[in-house]
């Protein structure tokens, strides 16, 4: 086993400063939370999944949880001592005690989508009501932790530097219906919500969701938007594509592995620095590799960093973490028939997802875990 397998992670929680070395090169506030799966114990058929974090560089790894059940997106919310991170349908944190407590748990409702405003001010979360089939946006102020808004909705972000959300409205989720983005000031709570975009959806247009205001106004918002090829992120509105090439022309790459006919683009999960100066997206056609785009938010263009997806910005703006198979790209380059040769590119001896730092100074991009299975989730 490498010296910084999952089975060390675990050792890290109990002897910090003799196995881990370099504690206390970066401060709290700097480390970077992700989660990760425990190895099988004899007789368990289900994964572990728990909370670690560990310094920019990948020293002082520690474990932070160890009840039971599938954690995800573990983050802090600006100033607050605390860890939040999803627990199965839950919102769980990390007190700053670092004692694992619930925080929203209701029977019926799945709490996903926890997002947090610049100042540290607000929490909004998604409940989904899995018996009517409905979202609704909850508004948490995080310093008495008391519910101050509800209303219907789902994927609310906040825009940088002021309390306000955008958010999607579905008038008839699942069917042919209208999809519309609003805002809300959370500080002017009687101001009534306002409508910047809405679309039919249905024949061409099959999903909108993951709006996010991008630039100094709330109607510089971009949103993704799921027709009937690909996942695509426009600007304002349909048909202004967000991400450009550096020749100011949508970016509209094709899977090079299979040449003319492949995969067109799909475009994922979009994270913005905490600086407000750029934004890291993922490309990711049907069944390759996915890739990294940076991307100039005063100008759109974009140039590729790096092979990768699951982004998370540094605290001073100036490195981005990622995850990533190793050897998943030297694997589907061999495969045959477009990559569909299963047992090539997903063999038993799988990896996993380990965790990578790119330094946008040197443009160069190290790998901070070496472990035997899944983790490194951020």
């Amino acid at each position: 086993m490498r010296p910084t397998s999952i089975c060390r992670l675990a050792m890290c929680s109990i002897a910090i400063a003799v196995t881990c070395g370099l504690a206390g090169a970066a401060t709290e506030a700097e480390r970077l939370f992700y989660t990760a799966d425990l190895p099988l114990k004899p007789g368990e058929r289900k994964a572990q999944t728990q909370v670690f974090s560990m310094n920019p560089d990948g020293s002082d790894i520690r474990q932070h949880t160890s009840s039971p059940g599938i954690k995800a997106h573990a983050s802090r919310c600006a100033s607050r001592p605390w860890i939040l991170f999803q627990n199965e349908d839950a919102l769980s944190l990390l007190s700053e005690r670092q004692e694992e407590e619930a925080f929203l748990s209701a029977k019926g409702v799945q709490y996903h989508s926890h997002r947090c405003s610049s100042d540290g001010k607000y929490l909004s979360i998604t409940a989904w009501d899995m018996v009517n089939k409905k979202g609704f946006i909850e508004v948490y102020e995080l310093a008495t932790r008391q519910r101050v808004a509800r209303w219907p909705g789902e994927y609310a972000s906040w825009m940088p530097a002021r309390n306000i959300v955008i958010y999607r409205y579905y008038d008839n989720p699942g069917k042919p219906g209208k999809i519309s983005l609003f805002i809300r000031d959370l500080d002017q709570p009687q101001a009534a919500a306002k409508l910047l975009y809405s679309e039919k959806i249905g024949e061409y247009v099959y999903d909108i969701a993951e709006p996010q205001i991008i630039g100094p106004a709330p109607m510089d918002f971009v949103f993704r938007v799921y027709d009937e090829h690909e996942h695509f992120y426009y600007f304002r509105r349909l048909g202004d594509s967000f991400v450009r090439t550096r020749n100011k022309k949508p970016l509209e790459h094709r899977n090079v592995y299979v040449g003319k006919g492949g995969s067109s683009l799909e475009q994922g999960e979009l994270t913005l620095s905490p600086d407000g100066k750029f934004a890291v997206m993922s490309e990711h056609p049907w069944n390759t590799p996915p890739s990294l785009y940076l991307i100039d938010l005063k100008t759109r263009d974009s140039r590729k960093i790096a092979d990768g997806f699951n982004s998370v910005w540094s605290t001073d703006s100036n490195s981005i973490f990622f995850n990533k198979d190793p050897s998943y790209y030297a694997r589907y380059a061999k495969a045959r028939g477009r990559g569909e040769d299963w047992n090539l590119v997903y063999p038993k001896s799988l990896e996993g997802y380990e965790i990578y730092v790119y330094d946008l100074s040197t443009g160069k991009e190290v790998r901070l875990t070496h472990n035997a299975h899944y983790d490194g989730f951020l």
